[in-house]
């Protein structure tokens, strides 16, 4: 794993630069002020006010997001049971916070690209990393996984 920018990644394809932001929502990433502040550092490495010599991701690039692993893992399905709201209706909202900034990437004059989320592993594996929770069984989480994935591919 990359480390957590602004320390410099191990970019190991020349045509590549990552930015390890941290383990920011999908559902929180349009929000200032979050508890990673992941909307303010995508703000700082896409901003153009920034000059040239010292900007991060130079414009009219590719910019590959991949968020939304942590919510379907184990936010919507602890959400829709503490809320009593469908996994459906959560992940549209989850979806659409998320959309709202790959909009923004674009008007900024990059062209984004949105990696799907991954399949979900056991249980057990979480159960011995407490860093990683796991929210459902494997196939519920697999399940909320495909339909964010899906509705990702509408937008």
């Amino acid at each position: 794993m990359q480390p957590l920018w602004p320390k410099k990644s191990a970019d190991i394809i020349p045509l590549f630069k990552t930015f390890r932001i941290g383990a920011v929502l999908a559902y929180s990433l349009s929000k200032y002020d979050s508890s990673l502040k992941g909307r303010e550092l995508i703000k700082v490495l896409l901003d153009r006010k920034i000059p040239r010599e010292y900007r991060q991701i130079p414009p009219n690039s590719n910019v590959l997001l991949s968020f939304g692993e942590i919510d379907c893992r184990a936010h919507i399905i602890r959400n829709s049971i503490k809320w009593k709201r469908d996994v459906e209706t959560i992940i549209e909202d989850t979806v659409g916070s998320y959309f709202s900034v790959i909009y923004e990437i674009k008007e900024l004059g990059y062209n984004p690209i949105v990696w799907g989320v991954i399949p979900s592993g056991h249980r057990k594996r979480f159960a011995e990393n407490k860093e990683f929770p796991a929210f459902g069984t494997c196939q519920e989480r697999n399940y909320i996984t495909k339909l964010f994935n899906n509705y990702l591919k509408r937008l």
